[in-house]
């Protein structure tokens, strides 16, 4: 199992996990138990859940990040290192197939919610 450059942390109910701009901390994480809650405006992106990832995109591409990330209810999250999630990938390479498959989910979803909201607020 891998511990190395992975860290979890405790947080509260609406606590922020990072803030949108942010600069990255070059880590991506993981949720333990709990939910958390992606956030760009005010809006809910995403809700994250047990198992499911968030923050990569900064910790890929080293840029600010692009979105709040807030618990619901308590949680528990797993923060992930660059060097851990390489080491992860050289061990076990269809990870980098999954996580590029997440990331497409998440882009698709993404442009659907962008290209909706207008309509939305013409009916």
């Amino acid at each position: 199992m891998l511990t190395h450059g992975v860290t979890s942390s405790h947080f509260g109910d609406g606590e922020f996990i990072f803030s949108e701009g942010n600069t990255s901390d070059g880590n991506m994480y993981a949720v333990v138990e709990g939910c958390v809650e992606i956030l760009k405006a005010n809006r809910v992106l995403e809700t994250i859940t047990p198992g499911g990832i968030f923050g990569e995109l900064a910790m890929l591409d080293g840029m600010s990040r692009s979105a709040c990330a807030v618990s619901r209810g308590t949680s528990k999250v797993a923060a992930i290192s660059a060097n851990a999630f390489k080491e992860m990938i050289l061990r076990h390479p269809n990870l980098a197939l999954e996580m590029m498959r997440h990331l497409s989910i998440r882009v698709r979803t993404n442009l659907d919610l962008q290209f909706r909201l207008p309509l939305d607020r013409h009916l």
